[in-house]
């Protein structure tokens, strides 16, 4: 514990002097432009003696250019510190949930029990999860892929990715906000407007010629009843059938037990991801024809893959922040499992 505390000082110590080069690119380009500069005025001068006249002004241009950069530099990398200052205070939330989803991935994928918390507390976890391509044991899960985990945890993610996308995109650097804003176009294009079609198309298959009230209440199963909040129960009654439909879908996946009860035959992971190469030939294969839903399946994880690539950039990012320490620590120590283990 005591060895964790002193790398988090050094972290933070380190990245509170880097943050001030965060972005690195005015800078930069500002140091090389006082090079170059300064390289063109010496060219100058070594065809003149230190006696010329144009000899004495290029070295005092020299002098001035170069403390004049200097202090630009200096100016902007103030400004970009209190910036990343306010960025890293502002999306400290948002950082956490990024260590939690980490941490979750590599406890539920089997790939270690010994995260970061772990070295807080005075007792080691159970091993509750099984390693990767070994068969439970007694009291042990399975492990599950990524594509699995994140799908079980979608909920939570999907609302921290809103909320930072809404209230806070004023802190977000272009790399963190053109991810968020894939992160919701995949969720909205691919995973909620189909399973809404699905559940729409469904319905009106079943129950043809019936009212939409009903429809909508019989689709509900009763085993989901008691969720339901005030603003689900009157969706059903104030709004037209497709209205409420939209409502509804919202609603679910804003709650992770109502996703857990509206979703839960309802099957993700890497082995209904399609290659381009092969997807002809999958779609006639023994594999395809075990479940009826292989298509909404495949579909909805590859959206979920798509998003777990963004997810990575979101967290590659965190960890150029102070906060960003823990992690820094998952995400490293989910690249060594993964590698250990041979997952790609």
């Amino acid at each position: 514990m005591k060895r964790i505390r002193v790398k988090l000082k050094i972290w933070m110590l380190w990245k509170n002097i880097t943050i001030a080069f965060r972005p690195v690119y005015l800078i930069a380009f500002s140091f090389s432009l006082m090079i170059v500069f300064d390289a063109v005025m010496i060219a100058i001068m070594s065809f003149y003696s230190d006696a010329d006249l144009i000899y004495k002004i290029c070295s005092n241009l020299i002098l001035g250019s170069t403390a004049s950069f200097i202090v630009a530099i200096i100016i902007e990398m103030a400004h970009n510190y209190q910036i990343n200052r306010r960025k890293d205070l502002e999306l400290n939330e948002f950082y956490g949930s990024l260590y939690s989803f980490l941490s979750d991935r590599i406890f539920e994928m089997g790939l270690s029990d010994n995260s970061l918390l772990q070295h807080y507390s005075k007792e080691p976890l159970e091993d509750c999860v099984a390693r990767p391509g070994e068969i439970p044991k007694e009291g042990q899960m399975a492990p599950k892929d990524e594509i699995q985990v994140l799908w079980d945890h979608f909920s939570e993610i999907i609302k921290s990715c809103q909320d930072t996308y809404i209230n806070k995109r004023e802190y977000l650097s272009h790399m963190e906000l053109n991810a968020l804003m894939d992160i919701l176009s995949f969720y909205s294009m691919y995973i909620k407007k189909y399973l809404r079609s699905g559940v729409l198309v469904g319905l009106i298959g079943s129950r043809q010629g019936q009212e939409d009230n009903y429809l909508l209440k019989q689709w509900i199963p009763s085993n989901m009843l008691p969720y339901l909040s005030k603003e689900f129960k009157d969706a059903m009654h104030d709004y037209e059938f497709k209205q409420a439909l939209d409502k509804i879908m919202d609603i679910i996946f804003d709650s992770k037990d109502l996703m857990q009860v509206a979703f839960d035959d309802f099957e993700v992971g890497e082995k209904y991801i399609i290659d381009e190469d092969e997807e002809d030939s999958e779609k006639d294969s023994d594999k395809a024809e075990e479940s009826i839903n292989f298509d909404n399946e495949s579909i909805i994880s590859g959206a979920l893959k798509r998003i777990l690539e963004e997810i990575d950039i979101l967290e590659s990012e965190a960890e150029k922040m102070p906060s960003g320490f823990f992690v820094h620590f998952e995400k490293n120590e989910l690249k060594r499992q993964k590698k250990k283990y041979g997952i790609k």
